[in-house]
């Protein structure tokens, strides 16, 4: 059988053709028949759309379709500059890069954020994670916001953290700068003031 569209485009033709023919009777149900077949396609191509969008994986679009998702891109959208950082460092712990990539700004050169899209972002950041019990970083935690400080559109905040790496423990005394942008929060740049490393405890034989 002929598609839908083709089956419309004979009617037309035979219509065309055969119009003076036609009795009113006939004329009535080539109307219907076009009517039905001009719903089928209509149909047909909705469901075509939704096909093409259950097809999508994240990480897999470009950037732009990626940075559409809002329920991703305004992860923040409301917290504190503080709870971003936590929530940064929980990203880490739980694999969460989706996540951890907006909660960074767009010109964040950390993870290389302001240069990879988003589907390279993760891909980076899940090598570095599936290695950690090698010689990474395992869990990281926010210890205390020793200080906080807001100017307009800009954050500063001095944080103590503890990274845990397989061998040692180590504490960091840490200055996150935040910017609001797109709706939120968001880390732009982190250096380290000062750390400690406290070797853990071997176990015993």
């Amino acid at each position: 059988m002929l598609p839908e569209e083709e089956q419309v485009a004979l009617l037309g033709k035979m219509l065309l053709y055969s119009v003076e023919h036609l009795t009113g009777r006939e004329r009535e149900v080539y109307d219907l028949l076009v009517e039905s077949l001009s719903k089928r396609v209509s149909r047909l191509q909705r469901l075509e759309k939704q096909t093409e969008r259950l097809k999508f994986v994240p990480g897999e679009s470009d950037r732009d379709a990626e940075e559409s998702d809002q329920s991703k891109k305004h992860v923040v959208k409301n917290l504190q500059p503080d709870a971003v950082v936590r929530l940064f460092l929980d990203c880490w712990n739980n694999g969460v890069f989706e996540t951890e990539y907006f909660c960074l700004s767009r010109d964040s050169e950390k993870g290389g954020r302001n240069q990879l899209s988003f589907e390279d972002y993760i891909k980076n950041r899940k090598q570095k994670w599936q290695n950690r019990d090698i010689a990474g970083i395992i869990r990281k935690r926010l210890i205390e916001v020793s200080s906080s400080e807001m100017r307009g559109s800009r954050a500063i905040l001095l944080c103590v953290e503890s990274h845990q790496t397989p061998r040692d423990e180590i504490t960091f005394w840490r200055e996150y700068q935040l910017i609001y942008e797109d709706g939120g929060w968001r880390i732009i740049d982190f250096v380290t003031r000062r750390k400690q490393n406290r070797p853990l405890p071997s176990k015993a034989k």
